[in-house]
């Protein structure tokens, strides 16, 4: 029979940690951690030498990877008939897999942030899930895959072309990104944007762009080690649209992605685009 630690490391996700109980004594001294190598505990009462233990991954048989890839797809398929959140939801960070922390992480955020953007796991999906929220509900959802599944971002399949995803104050012109950890990030460096969940402008987003009357900083992904650079050509033609339709729109072109600029680096970037900007908006009588 498996070792009590090695029982409890088996119901983790890989990524995932728990303090459990030892033998050596009473409390929570256990460390157990589940990896792709494998199984590990560590004891902080144990001695040197006595407080490691290993155990190597166990080899999954191919029928029970296949019903598991058939649950999840068939989990995938319920869930995208719906704006309503997925759940079980596990808001508390030192239950989620390491990759999914480290996601959020990467993109320099910290717990109070991710509580705030109000980001989950659900196991069921096996994906960090962020909601879309306008007057204060959740309206919709994206969920982004954390082992490689794909595809790497699942949502609704109705509902996008209702919701503007809108972050930050309600002010000066908005910053258009791809994704919402981009928008996000560029609300807490102090600007309102808007995330378009993809490369096009839904016909209600162009709209409240109109009616805004501030024109707008397109921000997409540089795309610069993918051939042909989609995001780009996708920036150009998001940008001629809104020109077209009257709504002056200027481009920026950064090193990478919004979401993994530093918040200076944002605020110098935004600040140069909103300096373009304003010789090309109507100025006052």
């Amino acid at each position: 029979m498996p070792a009590a630690w090695l029982e409890a490391a088996r119901d983790l996700e890989i990524g995932q940690t728990r303090r459990i109980e030892h033998d050596c004594g009473q409390g929570k001294a256990l460390l157990i951690s589940r990896s792709d190598r494998g199984y590990s505990a560590y004891c902080f009462r144990c001695p040197d030498g006595q407080n490691k233990l290993f155990h190597p991954a166990d080899p999954e048989p191919l029928a029970v990877r296949i019903a598991r890839l058939k649950a999840r797809r068939e989990a995938e398929e319920r869930v995208t008939t719906s704006c309503a959140l997925p759940s079980p939801r596990e808001y508390n960070l030192r239950e989620w897999p390491e990759p999914a922390v480290g996601w959020l992480l990467k993109a320099g955020l910290g717990a109070q942030e991710i509580k705030d953007l109000g980001a989950y796991y659900t196991k069921t999906l096996g994906r960090v899930v962020i909601p879309v929220r306008e007057g204060g509900h959740d309206v919709f959802w994206i969920a982004r895959s954390i082992d490689g599944t794909l595809p790497k971002y699942l949502c609704p399949t109705q509902g996008r072309q209702d919701i503007v995803a809108k972050y930050g104050h309600d002010g000066g012109p908005p910053v258009l990104t791809e994704d919402i950890l981009s928008a996000y990030k560029i609300s807490l460096a102090g600007y309102t944007s808007w995330c378009l969940l993809g490369t096009k402008a839904t016909d209600k987003l162009v709209a409240r762009l109109i009616k805004r009357g501030k024109g707008a900083i397109a921000w997409l992904d540089p795309d610069w080690k993918v051939k042909n650079k989609p995001g780009q050509a996708n920036a150009a033609k998001l940008i001629r649209r809104l020109n077209l339709l009257g709504v002056p729109t200027v481009n920026v072109l950064s090193g990478a992605d919004p979401k993994n600029h530093t918040r200076k680096e944002i605020q110098d970037y935004v600040s140069t685009a909103l300096s373009s900007l304003q010789g090309r908006l109507p100025q006052p009588e």
